[in-house]
């Protein structure tokens, strides 16, 4: 698991606008912030229309408002908004967990990442171990040792594309103990970069999200909060800064986010339809992820018949045990509807108006065992499919995102295509409306926002 570490003073985050990929060192200080991040190749630059200086002199507004705010301030707000207590429980991993161990771990908890973990034995009494954090691990990072031992096998089979679904099957239980007792620090990446930031919680809301976008190669996920012994205290993700930002257009302080149409932010641009990606309900999930490894992003969506019925993300291989790895064999459309316990043509589907798709069934919603389902996945984006339509603001984005980490953009009834997808949009996309090029290190790129 290769690494690299960021140090970097509050005076050196103001020096280093506009320079790429500067790294320095610093001292560790009281609080310290660490950024782990995705590896993206590709992204889309979502910038206000030209010819909109109304609406940019509004967003000017809440730009200061989110300068002035701590990420201590917000988090706060965020604990009362949700009545929960200050001190959360962070599940962490060790890096000798097992792939295998890892999954269960975050499935058991219902979270797509955790911490990695290491203990330093400062003195002789157990209550002075403290465990510093080396990096994460997330679901996402068992695609690439997966689809590689998928296609090495395949190559010593010598079996030529395209494959059936029982040969996949077959190669894919030939290769689950490879991949799944693989430890973490031996899984080969260079997705996960440590910026150790000091004074972590005196850093403005603006600053955290300048920081999300800050590398060129990298999209930075989440901000890890630590004490003066390097030791994970909070974590704040981009998501917590898109529930802050939806709470506060709930109250009405970011009114304009409702005049903000996804026309003046670019959305929907022929530059983005050239990166979506989607597949059809009966293309093999294993070449599904193959073609979601190779083209550096996290999600797709499933079409039939040119309409949108699903999507399919890294989150979903949560439930991949290596006993039933084969599972990814099974066509995308089959696959998800196994893995959330519904018959094939059963995966749910909903949208803001509550639709579903003749293609899946409706889960059985008088069954408790499905709506318990329901509630312990609907934070993380597993059973329902968010949608809106062109007319759409970022206002009802924002309210899409609340609880999932991508939102499609679908043609509207009642055109013929209704349905058809048009652009996704992640947490990523929000939070770049807010950010200064000069901070955006991924410049004028423009294709869509899957990666993110």
């Amino acid at each position: 698991m290769k690494m690299f570490l960021f140090f970097l003073s509050s005076s050196q985050i103001s020096k280093k606008k506009g320079k790429k990929n500067t790294r320095r060192k610093h001292t560790q200080n009281d609080t310290s912030a660490m950024a782990t991040t995705t590896t993206t190749t590709t992204t889309t630059t979502t910038r206000l229309a030209q010819g909109s200086p109304g609406i940019k002199r509004e967003l000017e507004r809440i730009r200061s408002i989110l300068a002035s705010t701590t990420l201590r301030s917000m988090v706060s707000q965020l604990d009362r908004a949700r009545q929960g207590s200050t001190k959360t429980f962070i599940v962490s991993l060790l890096p000798s967990d097992t792939s295998e161990t890892a999954l269960e771990t975050l499935k058991r908890y219902n979270v797509l990442s955790a911490p990695v973990t290491i203990q330093n034995l400062e003195g002789l009494n157990r209550e002075d171990e403290r465990a510093t954090c080396v990096g994460f691990f997330s679901v996402s990072d068992v695609i690439d040792p997966l689809v590689e031992a998928f296609e090495d096998e395949k190559k010593l089979e010598r079996m030529q594309d395209p494959i059936n679904m029982l040969q996949a099957m077959t190669l894919l239980g030939k290769v689950a103990s490879k991949v799944f007792s693989k430890k973490i620090f031996q899984i080969e990446k260079d997705d996960v970069d440590l910026v150790f930031e000091p004074y972590a919680k005196e850093l403005s809301i603006l600053k955290a999200m300048e920081m999300f976008l800050a590398s060129r190669y990298h999209l930075v996920h989440r901000l890890g909060i630590f004490d003066p012994h390097g030791e994970i205290q909070k974590i704040v993700s981009q998501s917590d800064i898109i529930r802050f930002l939806q709470m506060k257009n709930e109250q009405g302080v970011f009114k304009e986010l409702s005049s903000l149409s996804l026309e003046d932010c670019s959305f929907c641009s022929s530059e983005r339809a050239l990166g979506l990606c989607t597949v059809e309900p009966h293309e093999l999930t294993i070449n599904v992820l193959k073609k979601m490894r190779d083209r550096e992003i996290s999600c797709v969506g499933v079409v039939y018949e040119d309409v949108l019925i699903a999507n399919f993300s890294a989150s979903d291989l949560r439930r991949v045990t290596k006993d039933h790895i084969s599972i990814l064999g099974l066509p995308i459309a089959e696959f998800l509807a196994l893995s959330h316990r519904t018959s094939y043509g059963g995966y749910s589907h909903i949208e803001s108006q509550h639709v579903s798709h003749a293609f899946f069934q409706k889960m059985n919603e008088d069954s408790p065992t499905a709506v318990d389902r329901r509630n312990k996945a609907i934070e993380k984006d597993e059973i329902f499919l968010q949608t809106v339509g062109v007319s759409a603001t970022i206002s009802d984005v924002l309210n899409a995102l609340t609880y999932v980490h991508r939102v499609w953009v679908v043609v509207e009834k009642p055109k013929l295509n209704a349905g058809k997808p048009l652009d996704v949009i992640t947490l990523t996309d929000v939070l770049r409306l807010f950010v200064s090029e000069e901070n955006d290190a991924f410049g004028e790129e423009k294709q869509s926002g899957q990666s993110d």
